[in-house]
C-alpha cells in the first residue's frame, strides 16, 4: 500500500531545489552540542526574552518562494496567526511530522493527503522573527520532539 512507499521517502528541501544553491539558513537550529556562534544564530529575541530555535529558518534572496512538502503525508494541523506566521503540521508514515511556519496562501486544508514535491503556500515575513525578513520557518520533529532538519536534509 501508499504506506510502504511513504516509509521509503527521504525528506526533500521545502522548496524547489533549483533554489538550494541561493537559499540560506537565517537562523538555525539550536542545538546544545554546537559552537558558541552557531548556538547564539539560533536565538531568536522578542522583546527583549530570547528563546531557542527548534527548527531552521530558510530565506531565498529575500523573495517570496513556494514551500513544497518535503515528504508525504496527511495535513493534521492549520494554525492561522498573523503574529507568527501561520504553520502546517504534516504527519508522516514513518512517525515525522514536517512543521511549515511563516506561509501564506494555504492551497491545502486540514485532513489532505500531500505527496512530496506538492505545493503547500508561499512564505511571508511574520512579526515574531523580522530580522529574517520573508522566510520559511521549517521544524522536523521525531516522537514528538523537535530534531535538526540538517541531519534530513544537507544544507
Amino acid at each position: 500500500g501508499t504506506s510502504r512507499i511513504w516509509g521509503s521517502e527521504t525528506m526533500k528541501y521545502p522548496f524547489d531545489e533549483d533554489y538550494v544553491k541561493t537559499a540560506q539558513v537565517i537562523k538555525d537550529y539550536y542545538d546544545i552540542g554546537a559552537e558558541t556562534a552557531q548556538q547564539e544564530n539560533a536565538l531568536l529575541v522578542f522583546n527583549q526574552t530570547f528563546s531557542t530555535s527548534t527548527g531552521i529558518s530558510i530565506g531565498i534572496n529575500g523573495e517570496p518562494f513556494q514551500v513544497l512538502a518535503a515528504m508525504s503525508g496527511e495535513v493534521t494541523e492549520i494554525q492561522v496567526d498573523a503574529f507568527t506566521g501561520n504553520m502546517m503540521e504534516v504527519t508522516h508514515a514513518n512517525g515525522l511530522v514536517t512543521r511549515y511556519q511563516s506561509v501564506a496562501d494555504f492551497v491545502v486544508e486540514e485532513g489532505d493527503i500531500v505527496m512530496q514535491g506538492d505545493p503547500l503556500g508561499m512564505t511571508i515575513a511574520n512579526e515574531w522573527n523580522p530580522s529574517a525578513g520573508i522566510h520559511l520557518y521549517f521544524e522536523v520533529l521525531k516522537d514528538g520532539k523537535p530534531v535538526n532538519p540538517r541531519s534530513y536534509l544537507s544544507f
